[in-house]
């Protein structure tokens, strides 16, 4: 591992401090409490006082696009938020790429401005215009290099573009980490690591849940988790009971190591982890605050445990 500079300890350090006063407006478990148990949506909605990172104007919150719009506007400004602060922008751009494959899966099931979001890498309008035209030269290498290799593929079977490019986005990403030199290197590729776990027994229960054969989802589970993709597939052929327990045991370890992850990062006086835990903090909170304030709104029950990975 290389050895961390002066200068880069220093735009660290700035960067960690900021970081360190941005992380006082987070959910709080009291306040997500507080939230679940408001009697209305007014009520809920006062427990966000204070979150938002921009200036914005009043917002009804019982209207769900006013609610949705406020959330992608601040995942945006923390995207940029995090980008500037990056010392390693080719690795910070990782965590957003799942954005731009989200626009890729809108754009191929041909669903309009509502199917999309410009959080990702490349800005939305881009990746619809490269799609209409099979030109992928505008776009990120990674996303260069995954729709020039799978276009034709993912027109003929759009239902099957989550899993192909969940996989291929997976893979490149622990390729670009592996390659790369930098101080927080292995905080980030466990993260990825953990996160590639949770995918998989997700898919894994969902499998099951669909009475898919092992074939599927050994089409849809990703290498390169902890948990060997083998391992999964093989558990998922010559299980007959005890399947949905271990799935449950598994997501609660993995769920366990990535909070364990992210708590370290208290600890770091100056380095890239600081600010990777916050974004994905600020993800937490934008999908509690969109899930609690929907089911204000439209009167249903949440499982908050959900949104918590």
């Amino acid at each position: 591992m290389a050895e961390v500079g002066t200068m880069e300890d220093l735009r660290y350090a700035s960067a960690v401090a900021r970081i360190r006063v941005l992380e006082k407006s987070l959910l709080s478990g009291e306040k997500i409490r507080r939230m679940e148990d408001a009697p209305d949506v007014p009520g809920a909605w006062q427990e966000t006082k204070g979150w938002g990172l921009k200036e914005t104007g009043d917002i009804n919150a019982g209207d769900a696009g006013e609610i949705n719009a406020f959330l992608l506007s601040e995942l945006r400004y923390t995207r940029d938020l995090v980008l500037s602060l990056a010392l390693e922008k080719n690795i910070a751009e990782l965590f957003f790429i799942k954005y731009d494959l989200q626009n890729i899966r809108a754009a191929l099931k041909g669903m309009g401005d509502e199917g999309i979001s410009d959080i990702g890498t490349v800005p939305a309008r881009k990746i619809k215009s490269a799609m209409e035209s099979s030109d992928f030269t505008g776009l990120r290498p990674m996303l260069r290099k995954i729709m020039s290799a799978r276009i034709e593929e993912l027109r003929a079977e759009p239902e099957n573009a989550g899993a192909v490019l969940d996989a291929d986005a997976y893979r490149l990403s622990m390729e670009e980490i592996n390659g790369t030199e930098f101080p927080s290197r292995e905080f980030v590729r466990e993260v990825f690591r953990t996160e590639i776990d949770i995918h998989n027994l997700r898919s894994l229960a969902r499998s099951r849940r669909l009475s898919r054969k092992a074939d599927f989802f050994s089409r849809i589970a990703l290498d390169g988790g902890t948990l060997e993709k083998k391992f999964l597939v093989d558990r998922y052929e010559s299980e007959t009971g005890g399947l949905d327990s271990m799935v449950s045991s598994r997501l609660q370890e993995s769920s366990a190591r990535l909070k364990k992850l992210y708590e370290s990062s208290m600890y770091t006086a100056f380095g890239f982890e600081p600010v990777i835990t916050y974004l994905k903090m600020r993800e937490r909170d934008a999908r509690l605050i969109r899930g609690i304030m929907l089911s204000k709104i439209y009167g249903e029950q949440l499982d908050t445990a959900d949104y918590m990975v």
